[in-house]
């Protein structure tokens, strides 16, 4: 009986170091990628980790993808050289996506920022995608009027009277 009860607790500790150790080593990688993704150059570099790390499919990437987000629309998505706003542009909207698919409620309002401020349409409905799948039900009036505002206006192609 007291044979039992010492191999119970030895499985006990067994299970708990081997879940601790793969709680341990989550963060280990977790650590790796924030690093390799800080230390890259350039939006390309950043692109080609962001890729990584949704495969992780991660939480605790989550302020790291925030504060990246934030860096990128802070110093202006769309930026007047084209080949900087086309990598800013592939790169927010991995962001974005990425967010989106972590259900990042925290994150709710950065998303809506880039919807508002940004005119690439697929970068705007990435932003609106990512808030219907982090459930942001605040911002549901705003993506409805802007949708009917969408459906409303005159098509400029074939200007006859409505």
């Amino acid at each position: 009986m007291q044979l039992v009860r010492m191999f119970s607790r030895i499985l006990a500790v067994f299970a708990l170091g081997g879940a601790l150790g793969s709680t341990l080593a989550a963060n280990e990688v977790t650590a790796v990628w924030e690093r390799i993704y800080r230390q890259a150059v350039s939006d390309d570099q950043r692109y080609a980790v962001m890729l990584k790390i949704m495969e992780l499919k991660n939480k605790d990437f989550a302020p790291l993808i925030s504060e990246s987000l934030d860096k990128l629309f802070v110093s202006k998505i769309e930026s007047p050289d084209s080949s900087q706003t086309r990598s800013k542009l592939a790169l927010a909207k991995l962001l974005v996506q990425e967010l989106g698919n972590l259900k990042s409620l925290d994150d709710a309002q950065l998303v809506v920022n880039v919807y508002r401020d940004v005119n690439d349409p697929f970068l705007k409905s990435e932003s609106a995608i990512a808030l219907g799948k982090m459930r942001a039900t605040e911002f549901v009036e705003l993506l409805a009027r802007d949708l009917s505002d969408l459906n409303l206006r005159p098509d400029q192609a074939n200007p006859r009277p409505q």
